[in-house]
């Protein structure tokens, strides 16, 4: 098995015991069903993933001795070293938040400032 398989299915036995737990222990559905369906969804990629059969391909990440240029995909250029619009597409994120939860006052802000972000990453990036 596949060293990211053992890691969904690490995460799917934690949901499903820590849901069966919670079950016992608090007679609660709502909480027991999220964690049981937290459990579920690694173990739902883990078995699409065996049906499509990836786990038979030999990876160069699964190999202890690999060298990680065997892994290294296409070469995607340049990309600047420090930005601003990261921040600016953060502060429409927190804005937009705002606009949910105090009034909807703020939305324009937040698509305005977020609209100007998205421009501006797009202009960084063709440089």
């Amino acid at each position: 098995m596949r060293t990211w398989a053992r890691y969904f299915m690490v995460y799917a036995a934690f949901g499903l015991i820590l849901g069966t737990i919670y079950y016992l222990w608090t007679h609660e559905w709502a909480g027991s069903v999220l964690l049981w369906t937290m459990g579920l969804m690694p173990a739902i990629v883990v078995a699409y993933a065996s049906r499509r059969g990836v786990f038979r391909a030999e990876l160069p990440e699964d190999d202890p001795a690999a060298d990680p240029r065997a892994a290294a995909g296409e070469d995607l250029g340049e990309f600047q070293g420090a930005s601003a619009w990261p921040l600016i597409t953060a502060l429409a994120a927190v804005m937009l938040g705002a606009a949910v939860v105090y009034g909807l006052i703020l939305l324009p802000v937040g698509v305005g400032l977020l609209g100007w972000a998205v421009i501006g990453l797009m202009r960084e990036s063709r440089h």
